[in-house]
């Protein structure tokens, strides 16, 4: 298998952007962060300080997969190279087609030995047991792959039919799903409904809105709050929605959007990605409501076998009996001297950084939440009265 390297986006679009996306169509192990809708659009919204490192393997003529990363503009420290994606994606990796994997990632190794006085470290976050990235683990004698600072994504299995899902539920679950439901269908007027080419803009903005008020009653920003990210989606999404792979729910009661859950299916899998609530509806516990229409739509409407919920600690999840496994951060590095460097100083610095991030959770502080107290208080003192630093809010009625 060869590997030959593309030398820009526009030309990885022009050349590329249809075998790009028939492999991952037919990749049992893409993710829809691995969709050149996703790619496209990431790249176009954040290449600022960025140079393109991409590639396509090809065996017998035939392109079976890309890779697609990014190096520092200017120079670091450390040439770091990174998944195009970094950030805002709950999975990363190459993409192979069907058969292809571990040819990919054997080849992308060897690669990266033959052409390691260009890079110091590889940063591969977000990495998935299973796929392509995750292959390169041993697949290279000269270059090591460490796995480092393990992150967990929630998932649920869905039944065949949505009674056979509620079965597996708890009663005081059901029970709540049910209450909340009617107390919803029978004493307003309450639609659900999928977003669609003419909603879609206006449901986007009801998203940034209710997801910020959400967010912002427990004193944190969220992660739609930015410019730059809500550009993205306004981008991506109209695209992904063109694709068919788009599914945002939207709740409304009384003529007003309550609710957004911004969603994605793709195979089999129905990704629950954001979602956003009006608190002042929070007694009518929308955020459940909402959750159990769109797993029965995606039970019935699109077969789907598994709900992932992603990146996440959320206490919400494991009411839908979510399970976790764990993303691995993949940490190359080879025999070069400023990359033997690399290899000592990262795993250090990213074990501080684990060890803060655990003890902080276990102490019932969400990092998100005080990184944004203490960026936006005058005074921390003043943040620790309004709220002890050990006490997290929990959502209203069971709200996501």
């Amino acid at each position: 298998m060869n590997i030959e390297e593309i030398g820009s986006f526009d030309e990885l679009a022009h050349d590329h952007a249809d075998r790009w996306r028939q492999i991952v169509a037919d990749s049992t192990v893409s993710t829809i962060f691995q969709t050149w809708e996703w790619t496209d659009a990431w790249w176009r919204h954040f290449n600022k300080g960025k140079r393109l490192w991409a590639f396509r393997f090809v065996e017998d003529g035939e392109t079976v997969g890309y890779a697609a990363l990014f190096l520092p503009a200017r120079p670091s420290l450390f040439r770091t190279a990174r998944f195009v994606g970094t950030g805002i994606s709950d999975y990363l990796d190459l993409i192979a087609a069907p058969g292809k994997e571990d040819g990919v990632a054997e080849a992308f190794g060897r690669y990266l030995d033959e052409n390691r006085r260009r890079w110091d470290w590889i940063d591969l976050q977000e990495v998935r047991p299973g796929s392509v990235a995750d292959r390169l683990v041993g697949a290279s004698a000269a270059i090591r792959a460490e796995p480092l600072q393990k992150g967990f994504c929630s998932y649920a299995p869905l039944a065949a039919s949505w009674p056979a899902f509620l079965s597996t539920l708890s009663k005081k679950s059901r029970e709540s799903i049910r209450y909340y439901t009617r107390m919803v269908e029978k004493r307003h007027n309450s639609e659900f409904r999928l977003a669609d080419a003419e909603t879609l803009e206006a449901d986007l903005e009801d998203l940034f809105d209710l997801h910020g008020r959400r967010w912002n009653r427990e004193r944190a920003p969220g992660v739609l709050n930015t410019r730059a990210v809500r550009d993205f989606h306004r981008d991506v999404a109209p695209k992904l929605l063109a694709a068919g792979l788009l599914r945002m729910h939207v709740l409304s009661i009384d003529g007003k959007t309550r609710a957004v859950n911004y969603c994605f299916q793709m195979g089999s899998t129905l990704y629950g990605y954001q979602c956003g609530f009006d608190p002042e509806t929070a007694r009518l516990g929308v955020g459940k409501v909402l959750m159990a229409h769109l797993i029965r739509h995606a039970i019935e409407a699109d077969h789907a076998a598994e709900l992932d919920l992603m990146r996440g600690d959320e206490a919400y999840k494991q009411e839908w009996k979510a399970l976790d496994r764990s993303n691995a951060r993949l940490c190359l590095t080879n025999a070069a001297l400023r990359s033997a460097a690399a290899a000592r100083a990262v795993p250090s610095a990213l074990a501080v950084e684990q060890g803060l991030l655990t003890g902080m959770r276990q102490a019932g502080v969400r990092p998100r939440r005080l990184l944004h107290q203490i960026r936006t208080s005058v005074s921390p003192a003043a943040w620790f009265r309004r709220r002890p630093l050990g006490v997290r809010l929990e959502a209203e009625a069971g709200d996501p």
